[in-house]
């Protein structure tokens, strides 16, 4: 059974690594999103390649029957990550974007 060797917990962020390499983190980003672009951010600690697992989810305050909003991942390494993000209408109402990742 692997055990935690070191973790960290701010505001923002938290990571976990294991004795065997193993690496958890996430985090939340808050933005408010512009209609369209891209957001680039590092992780609280490198992996040593490209995470095996990256997701992301989007807290949106929906008000009403809007267009929907898409985010992709256009760039993820072991140090961070790059998300493209195109929201038509309501941009405004975007307040965050938490995110996990899981590696070596």
């Amino acid at each position: 059974m692997s055990k935690i060797v070191a973790n960290s917990l701010t505001n923002s962020n938290w990571y976990k690594r294991y004795d065997d390499g193993w690496i958890e983190q996430g985090g939340e980003i808050d933005v408010t999103f512009s209609n369209r672009g891209t957001y680039s951010f590092t992780f609280p600690t490198p992996f040593t390649e490209p995470p095996l697992n990256f997701n992301t989810t989007v807290h949106l305050a929906k008000t009403g029957d809007q267009l929907g909003f898409e985010l992709c991942v256009t760039s993820l390494t072991a140090t961070g990550a790059t998300l493209l993000y195109d929201y038509t209408t309501g941009s405004g109402n975007i307040k965050k974007v938490f995110w996990t990742a899981k590696g070596v």
